[in-house]
């Protein structure tokens, strides 16, 4: 039984046709429903017509190779290459951005202990001068303390912050502030401690003293963290135990005036933190977004006007 041979497509028909205006058009007529059409450039002539063409095929070729969709991914990976490196660059851009960040991270860091520590060593060094000179500086610390938690209490002045400085600021402003306010409630409870006002009991053999008072305050930080337990999965014992209300008056104090509203600022900071990276960057760039949602009234190509 002999194989009964292909029927033949529809022949393709190119069509030479001039419009109202003078204008020459070379169309493509595969069927009835699917037809291509495009300006020849120039004078009419057989080469001109056989560029129309070529530009018809090479148009039917893209579309045919890459559907729209496919071409609109792979411009959001070209687009994410450029504005993020990190995670849609390829590994030399990664390796350089990753060295980049890693010395940016680490002399962020330092440059935090180091003024964290200078501050630390100022307090403490005043209180081996007069008292009346401690005080002072103590009070001057105390309103530093107040200016900068301050800054973050409220969410207008989070998003200040994170706009003034970098998106990583914010989360370096807060472990400043409460490294520097335990300190200040440390030399502050010391010094009612040395005057009598309140008792305080050691544990352990550790003697009552400004450095363990610092890890006292810093015990009650970790502990006001919410399901982490840091404490107990550390095993760190209270530091230095307290039978008064006073004393538990300032732990709540600076857990109340210092602790939360760093931890909401640590939080705010991690709900927003892309909006934050956002904010940083001079070019925009989501990617879900389409101008069809936004009223931004009729888009215009430059190149077109």
């Amino acid at each position: 039984m002999h194989n009964e041979p292909k029927k033949e497509s529809n022949a393709v028909t190119w069509r030479v046709f001039p419009d109202e205006e003078g204008n020459v058009y070379l169309l493509l007529m595969l069927d009835e429903q699917e037809r291509h059409r495009v300006r020849v450039n120039g004078k009419v002539s057989l080469q001109a017509l056989q560029d129309a063409r070529k530009e018809i095929i090479a148009t039917l070729h893209v579309k045919a190779g890459k559907p729209q969709a496919a071409k609109q991914e792979e411009a959001r990976r070209e687009i994410e290459a450029v504005l993020d490196p990190m995670r849609a660059g390829n590994w030399l851009s990664r390796a350089m951005n990753a060295a980049y960040w890693t010395w940016a991270v680490l002399f962020a860091v330092l440059g935090a202990v180091l003024v964290t520590s200078i501050a630390y060593k100022g307090l403490q060094f005043s209180s081996n001068l007069p008292e009346w000179i401690h005080l002072v500086v103590l009070g001057l610390y105390g309103l530093a303390v107040i200016r900068l938690v301050r800054w973050i209490a409220t969410t207008r002045r989070r998003w200040e912050r994170g706009e003034r400085m970098d998106p990583y600021g914010l989360l370096m402003l807060t472990g400043l502030i409460l490294i520097v306010a335990a300190a200040v409630f440390a030399s502050l409870t010391f010094l009612l401690y040395n005057h009598g006002l309140v008792n305080l009991d050691p544990v352990q053999g550790t003697q009552v003293s400004e450095e363990h008072l610092l890890d006292f305050y810093m015990w009650h930080l970790l502990k006001l963290v919410p399901l982490l337990k840091v404490n107990d999965v550390l095993k760190w014992s209270e530091p230095i135990s307290y039978s008064q209300g006073r004393v538990g008056f300032l732990i709540l104090l600076f857990q109340g005036s210092v602790v939360v509203p760093s931890i909401a600022a640590v939080r705010f900071y991690w709900e927003n933190r892309h909006k934050f990276g956002l904010r940083a960057r001079a070019f925009v760039y989501e990617r879900e977004w389409s101008p069809d949602g936004d009223a931004l009234g009729n888009l215009k190509d430059l190149d077109a006007t």
